[in-house]
C-alpha cells in the first residue's frame, strides 16, 4: 500500500522531496532512516501510518492516529521515545476507540509491551482530563510519561 500527500507538493515546490511510503519499507534520511507502518484507523486499509525514526542511534516511534494494535508495539520495540496519541481515558474506551483513537491506558500498555524508555502523549482532546490521562498512562506503563504541548520540544 502506497500513501502520498495530495496538494502539498505543488504548494511547496521543490522545498521537499516527496516519496510514496510503503508499509515497513525503510526510507533513507540523512544519518538514519524512517520506517512507516500501517496502524488501525478508518477507513480500513486506508493507509493510516505510524512511523519509527532511527537517526544517529536514537529510535523515536510515532503512533499516528490509531486504536491499540499489536503492530505498533512490535514496530516501537525498544524505542527511546514513543509519541502516542491519546483520545481519552479507559473508562471511555468504547467512545475513544470508535473513531479509531487510543486511551491513555492503551498508550501505556503499548509502551510497556514495546519496552520503550519514555512515553509522550500527544493529540490530547480534553485538556481538563490531562492529570487523569497522565496518571492512567503512568500506571499502565510503569515508566516516565510526559504530556505534550503544541510547539514543545524534547531532548532525546
Amino acid at each position: 500500500l502506497a500513501v502520498q500527500a495530495s496538494g502539498t507538493p505543488a504548494a511547496l515546490g521543490e522545498a521537499l522531496e516527496w516519496r510514496p511510503l510503503l508499509d515497513t519499507e525503510p526510507t533513507p534520511i540523512p544519518n538514519g532512516r524512517l520506517v512507516p507502518f500501517l496502524v488501525d484507523h478508518l477507513p480500513v486499509d486506508g493507509g493510516a501510518m505510524g512511523c519509527v525514526l532511527e537517526i544517529d542511534g536514537v529510535r523515536i516511534a510515532y503512533s499516528g492516529d490509531t486504536r491499540p494494535c499489536d503492530r505498533l508495539a512490535d514496530m516501537a520495540h525498544g524505542a527511546d521515545v514513543l509519541l502516542h496519541e491519546c483520545g481519552g481515558l479507559d473508562e471511555n474506551a468504547k467512545q475513544v476507540h470508535r473513531p479509531c483513537h487510543s486511551t491513555a491506558g492503551d498508550a501505556g500498555r503499548i509502551a510497556r509491551a514495546a519496552g520503550v524508555k519514555h512515553l509522550i502523549l500527544t493529540h490530547i482532546s480534553d485538556e481538563e482530563a490531562v492529570p487523569a490521562m497522565k496518571a492512567e498512562a503512568e500506571a499502565a506503563f510503569g515508566g516516565p510519561v510526559t504530556m505534550a504541548d503544541d510547539g514543545q520540544s524534547f531532548a532525546v
